[in-house]
């Protein structure tokens, strides 16, 4: 369960996690095999609307 209402999430095109944001500033990387939260990262100024790994796996 991610604590905030979620805009965007974007697959890693390699590896078996993925990052979502929303509303509450943060971007979150999962791990979608265990469902665990890994990390997240605050910064952003406003809600996270769009979110997305480049073909080599870069944010």
């Amino acid at each position: 369960d991610c604590p905030a209402s979620i805009h965007s999430a974007s697959l890693h095109p390699d590896k078996d996690f993925f990052v979502a944001g929303g509303d509450d500033f943060k971007l979150y990387k999962y791990d979608y095999t265990t469902k665990e939260e890994m990390e997240s990262y605050k910064g952003h100024f406003g809600p996270v609307h769009c979110v997305r790994f480049s073909p080599d796996g870069e944010l």
